[in-house]
């Protein structure tokens, strides 16, 4: 059996069918060679036996009939008046006879020798033989018989006939007679063993290819029912596991790939069967890779490196996008006064807050530096016109999660006093970057780099100095400015950039932001405006409003220290309003 499932399923119904179709092909052969004995049995009785049998009656009547012209003629020419002419057509009657005889023995002798010729019987050609003989016996007994005949004929026939010859020739005849009848009974005597035998044989080849009939039938039954029943079982065979197939492959399109196809055999169904579980390996295998990098990884970076269009992913290629930087303030403080393991609890519990909002707005998390987190939007993943109003979205939300930090930090530390204050600072910079799998041939990093990363790095540095939690470069402003209120701070020139960038406060969503914010901010940017004109009365005056409507507005009384300062030392002719930052 074990032999059985290792061959092919082609084998397999080659070899059912060929077994089939062999004991339907030996019932034939049988029934076709007890059909032709009884043809050959009944071509021996009907075509040379009951024929030949015909003939000899023919011989047998036409003698009778010549013993009884001979009688006839005897008793009418014996009278005194016998006519010469009448007697003369008797002899001629008698002779007629006797060559009508000679034809039918020529005839039963043609037919013995091509019965011998044509006769697919042994036995029947053993009983045709011995017909032969007595054939020739019977012409020679004929002939001596007709020649006695003829002679007893002329002899009574003319005036005054010898009676003592006549007596003689009717001796002879007698005697002739009595052979010829002999020989007519021995021949007759083995036409009907012939045609007993013979039908017999009939009889008994008839009733054999009943019977080979009959057992063709029973064989042909048995195939009939051993063919289904073998069909049935490979069929199962075969549609069973590929039921299995289709049902694993419906459970891997929805996902699940904790799927087991069980191998029974090694033909073509059962390689199909071990090359789709090796399949749902590699697929699980890969599923594993991915879900595991997915967590030092974006889930679709790692889908785009395993998958087909890996080289061109891969392959550097400039696009704009957004960049984020967020940091802990005073992270460092922070850390000197836990423990390590309270340290790595805090920064994964802050990590693991501040990366949702990232996430769920569709950005991709570069890295993480300590407590920093580097993170973009944009090409493939967004539209131009989309990424930077994520980035905003997914920022403003990222301070809103201090707040559930804050309630945990209890349950986090293990402490209730003395927790540590945690705010953040956010920098984004929308730009021209280039995207890539940048590295050594060791290791690479799917990452961005350009001017709008440094950007953006000094711009959550920045937020230092303004005392702001959200700044963002006025790249980022011109695509959001419809759908997000902002402040405008000022025109930094940052370390390392020639170009001054000008920065905002993202405050927050339209509609979402408090009267009094806003009423600050238009404060604020006229102050702003006042400043850069050179008015210091009235940027002074502006400023100074903003900071008595909030005292804990530091851009205010920032800008109202730089007053001071310029009206102490006037900026240079020809001051272009870009405050140079000096350190990063």
């Amino acid at each position: 059996m074990a032999t059985f499932r290792n061959l092919s399923i082609g084998t397999k119904i080659f070899g059912i069918s060929v077994a089939l179709l062999s004991i339907m092909l030996a019932a034939a052969i049988y029934t076709y060679i007890q059909t032709t004995r009884v043809r050959d049995a009944s071509h021996d009785l009907t075509a040379i036996l009951i024929p030949l049998a015909g003939q000899i009656g023919t011989i047998e009547t036409i003698t009778l009939e010549q013993a009884l012209m001979l009688e006839r003629a005897n008793r009418h020419f014996t009278i005194e008046d016998a006519e010469p002419e009448l007697a003369k057509n008797e002899v001629a009657r008698f002779q007629k006879l006797n060559a009508d005889v000679g034809v039918a023995i020529q005839q039963a002798q043609q037919a013995v020798k091509s019965g011998l010729e044509k006769t697919a019987v042994v036995e029947d050609a053993a009983q045709i033989a011995r017909l032969e003989p007595e054939l020739g016996a019977l012409k020679r007994d004929h002939q001596r018989y007709s020649a006695i005949g003829v002679a007893l004929i002329e002899a009574v026939s003319v005036a005054n006939p010898d009676a003592r010859k006549a007596r003689m020739l009717e001796e002879q005849l007698s005697a002739s007679e009595d052979t010829l009848d002999e020989t007519i009974d021995r021949l007759t005597g083995l036409l009907k063993t012939a045609e007993t035998v013979e039908s017999e044989r009939v009889s008994s080849e008839e009733n054999d290819a009943y019977l080979a009939s009959t057992e063709s039938l029973t064989l042909a039954i048995v195939a009939f029912l051993t063919g289904s029943l073998l069909s049935a079982l490979i069929t199962r065979r075969m549609v069973k596991p590929v039921q299995a197939l289709i049902s694993g492959a419906e459970e891997v399109t929805r996902g699940n790939l904790d799927v087991t196809v069980e191998v029974h055999s090694r033909d073509e169904i059962g390689r199909l069967s071990l090359a789709f579980q090796n399949m749902i390996m590699e697929l699980r295998s890969k599923a594993r890779i991915k879900e595991t990098f997915g967590k030092y990884l974006d889930p679709r970076v790692v889908e785009r490196l395993l998958g087909d269009g890996r080289q061109d992913f891969c392959g550097g290629e400039k696009a704009v996008m957004t960049v984020f930087f967020s940091d802990l303030q005073g992270f460092s403080k922070i850390s000197e006064s836990l423990t390590a393991a309270g340290l790595v609890k805090l920064i994964n519990s802050y990590l693991t807050l501040a990366s949702a909002p990232i996430v769920g707005n569709g950005g991709v998390i570069d890295k993480y530096i300590g407590d920093a987190i580097m993170a973009f939007w944009g090409p493939p993943f967004y539209a131009d016109s989309d990424h930077a109003r994520r980035a905003c979205v997914a920022a403003l939300a990222q301070q809103e999660q201090l707040a559930e930090l804050k309630r945990q930090l209890p349950d986090i530390l293990g402490i209730r006093k003395n927790l540590p204050e945690m705010k953040v600072r956010i920098g984004l910079c929308t730009g021209e970057l280039i995207v890539g799998s940048i590295g050594s041939n060791i290791s690479k990093s799917f990452t961005v780099m350009g001017d709008t990363v440094n950007t953006a790095s000094r711009l959550e540095s920045a937020n230092k100095q303004f005392g702001t939690r959200i700044l963002i470069d006025g790249g980022t402003f011109d695509v959001v400015r419809t759908e997000m209120e902002t402040r405008e701070l000022d025109l930094l020139g940052v370390v390392g950039k020639d170009d001054p960038v000008r920065v905002y406060e993202l405050l927050g969503e339209k509609g979402k932001v408090e009267a009094g914010r806003l009423d600050l901010r238009d404060l604020f940017e006229a102050g702003l405006r006042a400043y850069r004109a050179g008015d210091l009365d009235l940027a002074d005056g502006q400023f100074e409003m903003a900071a008595a409507m909030d005292p804990s507005d530091m851009p205010a009384r920032l800008y109202r220290e730089r007053v001071r300062r310029f009206r102490e030392t006037p900026p240079p002719p020809g001051w272009d309003g870009v405050w140079r930052l000096t350190e990063k």
